[in-house]
């Protein structure tokens, strides 16, 4: 636990010194900046003091440019400090409210050390011979001077770096607290969101149980109305039940007396059972004997039908040979019947040429006679024909009148 509570320090403060680093990098660019400008502005002003040869006033001057140097260099660490203490005090009271923006003086000695190379550069090696002497004690003095200052200056920054992490240790502290804080959230966060959509589901569930229980309530009204009339009905139907139950106990006392009287009969009929069953068996042995003689002639008329069945299936081949004969000479009849119209109109046919003969031999017989009668017409009749004479009926030609009739006679056309 211990080492998993370091690991987690080492991490975050290394994240945190990524940033001091970059920071004091930006400021000690910004520093050598103010420093470059600030000797130039003080070579300008030697250069004026020798121009003037006077080495006391130079020396004055240079004592009072020095201390003048240190007091806005110890003015710039000091606001530089305040500004730290201010940054880590506002990012501990609100930590995520503010950027991280920490600088913390690592070389402190190694600063201090280039501070001095650039307070000793600013001397101008062009002042003279004459003043050297009094510019060396000046130096010595001046030098003495800053030493003591920036040994001050190192453990006055020492301890406030010493005071810084401290801080800084608190703020990690803090900030692991705070990340823990920040997953925990995160996770009540989660939860909360879980419990928000558990909490809309109980929430939907409840207004459909809701109208479910109005719908369950709507139902038992209606169940209830119609409970109240089954009862009324089922109160209907006892009332009207206990009336046909004292009707029923009425009709069941006449019931008994009938069973009485029924028993009574029942044994009267069991008495004449018995003598029924007797006569019974009595006729029963007479049937039997009856029974025998009738299988008797039973077995009797079997053998006739046998014989019978066998004159029937005889008579049913003689009927079918006699059917099919039957059929035979109905075809033939009708085979005859047809010749018969056939001659019957053929001889209607003949009939109707014989009268047409006989109306014209009549015919000719009359116009014989007229010729006959009247030998003239016969003589011209003669000659027109040249001795030959023809059949009006079929157009044979004959030599004489009577060879013609004759054959008229006998001519069907």
């Amino acid at each position: 636990m211990a080492s998993e509570k370091i690991r987690q320090r080492a991490e975050t403060a290394l994240e945190y010194a990524k940033d001091f680093l970059l920071d004091d990098e930006s400021e000690a660019e910004d520093d050598t900046v103010e420093d470059d400008e600030e000797i130039e502005s003080e070579n300008g002003n030697e250069e004026d003091d020798h121009d003037e040869n006077d080495a006391k006033e130079n020396d004055d001057e240079k004592a009072k440019e020095t201390k003048s140097d240190k007091d806005p260099k110890s003015k710039k660490s000091s606001k530089g400090i305040t500004k730290k203490v201010q940054k880590l005090m506002g990012v501990v009271m609100d930590p995520f409210g503010s950027k991280i923006n920490w600088n913390f003086d690592f070389n402190l000695g190694v600063k201090a050390s280039n501070r001095k190379e650039k307070r000793e550069g600013k001397m101008d090696p062009n002042t003279g011979t004459a003043g050297s002497t009094s510019g060396k004690t000046a130096d010595k003095e001046c030098d003495n001077e800053s030493l003591s200052f920036d040994a001050k200056r190192i453990k006055i920054l020492e301890k406030d770096n010493k005071l810084l992490q401290k801080y800084a240790s608190k703020f990690l502290d803090g900030c692991i607290r705070l990340e823990q804080k920040v997953s925990e959230l995160s996770k009540l966060e989660g939860q909360l969101a879980a419990s928000q959509a558990d909490n809309d589901r109980l929430k939907s569930e409840l207004h459909d149980l809701q109208d479910l229980k109005q719908g369950l309530i709507r139902n038992l009204d209606t169940q209830n109305e119609k409970h109240r009339n089954e009862v009324k009905r089922l109160d209907l139907e006892l009332n009207t039940a206990t009336e046909s139950l004292a009707k029923m106990k009425l009709t069941n006392q006449k019931q008994l007396e009938e069973s009485c009287r029924l028993r009574a009969d029942l044994e009267s009929l069991a008495k004449e059972k018995e003598g029924l069953i007797k006569k019974s068996e009595q006729r029963e042995i007479s049937y039997s004997s009856e029974l025998n003689n009738l299988m008797e002639s039973l077995q009797q008329t079997k053998l006739e039908n046998t014989e019978l069945t066998e004159r029937v299936h005889k008579l049913t081949d003689n009927l079918q040979i006699t059917a099919e004969q039957m059929k035979e000479s109905k075809t033939k009849n009708m085979q005859l019947e047809q010749k018969l119209r056939e001659t019957q109109s053929e001889k209607h046919k003949i009939n109707a040429q014989l009268d047409a003969t006989n109306t014209k031999i009549t015919e000719l017989r009359r116009a014989i006679q007229i010729l006959e009668s009247n030998p003239f017409t016969t003589t011209t009749a003669q000659l027109q024909s040249e001795g030959t004479f023809t059949c009006p009926l079929c157009g044979a030609s004959f030599g004489s009148l009577a060879n013609m009739q004759l054959h008229a006679e006998d001519c069907n056309g």
